[in-house]
């Protein structure tokens, strides 16, 4: 897996990144707004095909696509944040809370960041002409 995926080229990464917050984040966010226990609400991601490769994007798009699904995981987020970080949910076979699943969609991201800037010049991801 390491090989392939630092085999990817940004676009794919940010395409990946877009994906997985529309896919896996999102849904997860929505189900701890609902009651513990409440089956409406389940913490699930049924929709997610982490299988599948991410489509290729050209660069730009893709991190847009990504901005738009992170601006909408944010807004679902319940306010104010502080008071449901501590909530437990069951993802798969574990129980976590909140805050340790926004931390590792944090870390998820960062190592996504850290392979695009290695493939990316830095007056790029700046937004400025080389």
């Amino acid at each position: 897996m390491p090989a392939r995926r630092t085999a990817w080229s940004p676009g794919r990464h940010a395409a990946h990144l877009a994906a997985f917050e529309r896919e896996a984040v999102r849904p997860r966010i929505e189900g701890w707004l609902g009651e513990p226990g409440d089956p409406a609400h389940p913490p699930a991601f049924d929709g997610w095909r982490g299988e599948e490769p991410a489509p290729e994007a050209a660069f730009e798009a893709a991190l847009e696509a990504f901005a738009e699904q992170r601006r909408a995981s944010l807004a679902a987020l319940p306010q104010p944040l502080e008071a449901a970080l501590g909530r437990r949910a069951r993802i798969g076979d574990e129980t976590l809370t909140l805050y340790q699943f926004l931390r590792g969609v944090a870390q998820h991201d960062a190592a996504h960041e850290m392979r695009i800037r290695e493939r990316v010049h830095p007056a790029l991801l700046a937004g400025e002409d080389a």
